[in-house]
Formats: structure tokens, C-alpha cells, sequence
């Protein structure tokens, strides 16, 4: 799962990412339905005012293409609307699955999202093995699976319904959607990438390897 959190001119210097991210879970909930491969889910959690949570679902495979997709989905959807001035989003992430903090492979496609989105991106993983931490299991991941207990989920269709019901005492509400979408699997970072990625990527000094800014501009 990943935290979006859009940035304007107005904030932006307002508001620094920590050295340690606030994190961002990658857990992928796996559902089996009849005829349909089971398929990973991806929440986008951006926390405001009014408690919108947005939930992706894909019927394909775990895959750094999925989880950018899956943001994109969310920004044009249903944030670009509520923010349009934003110049930059910070994502928080995990360390490990489709979205590792080693991955190249989803560096690439962190690249081809900001290309996508038209904005720089500031990413922040969480430490491994401290993903439980993160808001978006707290605020959102817990309450969607209140709303998915007891539920026979034989079709995407029923899942995405029980999802969209979720709701709590102070506000919340959910947006789904289905991802139809077949996804390689076993890709690999490109040889060009990996020759001009300090291009498009600057490390931070402090925990580089966690934090940093991706830019299709250039940085």
C-alpha cells in the first residue's frame, strides 16, 4: 500500500519529508474468485480533512508496473481534481516486494510515473520489518478488512462493493477499482536505465537508500 500525499508551491517548503519514512505498506491482500486468477491489491491512502481513501484492485500479479499504475489510477481519478496546482507527491513505501528500496526495476517505473503524472516524486521507504507502523494499516487497510469479513468474495465485482462500503465513525470513505490488466512477470531493469538513472534519481545524504527524489525532468 502506499500513502499519497500531494504537494503545492504553498507546502511544499512547508512541509519536508523526515529522514525516515512515514512509510508506505506494500502488503498485497491475495482474494480468490471463481475463473479469475486471484489478484494483488493496491491501497493509495491520502489523508485529509474529509478521510478519502482510494483502493486498488488487479486480477494479474504482483508487480512494480502494478503499484505504479495503481498511483496513477488514484492521482487522475480522483486526487488531480482536489489538487491541481500539486508540483510534487510524496509516496512512502516498504522495503521490500514490487516496491523494494533496491529495486531498480521500480525505480524505472517511478520514472515513467512522474513522466506520467508530470510531477516529481518524493519517496520515502519504511524500514524493513516495520511496515505494521504505517498509518494507511491503521486508518485504512484495518477498516476495509472489517468491511470484507464474513463476505463470500466469488467475483472482483463483490469485492469492490464491500470495499466501498467501508466507512467510519469519523468520515471515512472508499473508492475502488479493478485494475484488468496482465502484468510480466520477471522483468528487468534495462541496460539504458541503469547508464542514466543518476539522471532522473538523487539519493538523500542521510539513509539515501530509503530516501529519495525521482524526477523524469531531471535532477
Amino acid at each position: 500500500m502506499c500513502r499519497l500525499d500531494p504537494r503545492t508551491p504553498r507546502t511544499r517548503s512547508a512541509r519536508r519529508a523526515p529522514p525516515v519514512s512515514q512509510a508506505c505498506r506494500g502488503h498485497v491482500p491475495r482474494r480468490a474468485w471463481p475463473r479469475r486468477p486471484a489478484g494483488p491489491g493496491c491501497g493509495v491512502r491520502q489523508i485529509s480533512d474529509d478521510s478519502v481513501g482510494f483502493r486498488t484492485l488487479g486480477n494479474s500479479r504482483e508487480a512494480s508496473a502494478f503499484v505504479c499504475d495503481a498511483i496513477a489510477l488514484a492521482w487522475e481519478q480522483q486526487f488531480h481534481a482536489r489538487y491541481p496546482t500539486a508540483t510534487e507527491v510524496f509516496l512512502t513505501f516498504d522495503a521490500g516486494g514490487a516496491n523494494a528500496a533496491r529495486s531498480w526495476r521500480f525505480k524505472e517505473d517511478l520514472v515513467a510515473l512522474s513522466r506520467r503524472l508530470g510531477m516529481r516524486l518524493r519517496i520515502a521507504h519504511y524500514p524493513p520489518y516495520t511496515s505494521k507502523w504505517h498509518p494507511i494499516e491503521h486508518r485504512l487497510s484495518s477498516q476495509v478488512e472489517h468491511s470484507l469479513r464474513g463476505q463470500i468474495l466469488d467475483t472482483p465485482e463483490t469485492v469492490l462493493k464491500a470495499v466501498e462500503r467501508t466507512t467510519t465513525d469519523t468520515g471515512l470513505r472508499v473508492t475502488a477499482c479493478l485494475l484488468d490488466r496482465v502484468y510480466e512477470a520477471g522483468r528487468k531493469c534495462s541496460e539504458i536505465f541503469r547508464a542514466i538513472k543518476d539522471q532522473f534519481i538523487h539519493h538523500d545524504e542521510t539513509l539515501g537508500a530509503w530516501n529519495y527524489v525521482v524526477d523524469a525532468n531531471g535532477v
